[in-house]
């Protein structure tokens, strides 16, 4: 059998290593809203860096974080899926839709989630085509994608040769 003082030094420890998690994960919580802070606040600056590059290339900008509705169906159920995309801008008569990007990889269209989330913006919007703003690379690239939206015919057998 324990005694009083062994039980006692028990609680103690279980009780100190109680507040030594609840300190971390404290901690921990904060370091993730300032983080969040910090990216969020690297978003914003890399966004109106994005806005003198489009309007210094002749982009004339029509709306920014502009939603768009887009009706999904699968399997016959409909969801609705809103899109929020950077910027739709004009530019020789045309409408694009601007994304904003501040990564290595992500501004590049080989980078497949961009590549598919630029095809989404253009098919969704009913736009020309996208604008790839890199802003570290201060790069503006016009990207269309050829037959979005048109019925393409697909081989089910690969062709070798």
């Amino acid at each position: 059998m324990m005694s009083t003082e062994l039980w006692g030094l028990a609680l103690s420890a279980l009780l100190l290593a109680i507040l030594l998690l609840l300190f971390v994960e404290a901690i921990r919580a904060r370091w993730r809203t300032a983080r969040r802070r910090c990216l969020a606040a690297l978003a914003r600056k890399g966004e109106q860096q994005a806005v003198a590059l489009l309007e210094a290339r002749g982009y004339v900008i029509e709306a920014e974080q502009p939603t768009q509705a887009w009706p999904v169906l699968t399997d016959e159920r409909r969801y609705d899926i809103t899109l929020r995309a950077d910027y739709l801008v004009r530019y020789a008569g045309q409408r694009f839709v601007a994304e904003v990007k501040t990564g290595d990889l992500v501004a590049s269209i080989r980078h497949g989630p961009t590549r598919r989330q630029l095809l989404e913006y253009q098919i969704a919007y009913g736009v020309a085509g996208v604008v790839l703003v890199d802003v570290r690379a201060r790069s503006v690239q016009r990207v269309r994608f050829c037959g979005a939206g048109e019925r393409r015919r697909v081989r089910s057998q690969p062709t070798w040769g």
